[in-house]
């Protein structure tokens, strides 16, 4: 039993590099794991990584519409992390979705 069972958490970027470091340390403290990213072959590589109980979302950020929908089917949760994009854009709460749109069509990610 971890300090997170019971807690959901959701990293975007979270198949490789810190994200995915990220989304180790949420599955030692017994946290529900969800990753996302743009790239299906990198979901299922992070998977085999993780284990069979981290859910996955393939989605394009860019998309404001497909990443509400994707938000609607995970539900509430409890943790946010973000390691994809570029840039420091200030506190989630106050993030434009114009400036979002912006980091994730950056040379870095387009």
């Amino acid at each position: 039993m971890g300090a997170l069972e019971g807690k959901k958490a959701v990293i975007i970027g979270g198949t490789s590099g810190i994200g995915l470091s990220a989304a180790q340390a949420f599955l030692i403290e017994s946290a529900e794991v969800i990753i996302a990213s743009r790239s299906q072959s990198k979901l299922q590589e992070a998977k085999r990584t993780l284990g069979e109980t981290v859910k996955t979302f393939e989605i394009d950020f860019r998309s404001e519409e497909k990443t509400k929908a994707v938000f609607e089917e995970i539900g509430a949760i409890d943790h946010l992390v973000v390691t994809a994009g570029e840039g420091t854009m200030g506190h989630f709460s106050e993030l434009k979705i114009e400036d979002v749109k912006e980091a994730f069509d950056s040379k870095y990610w387009g």
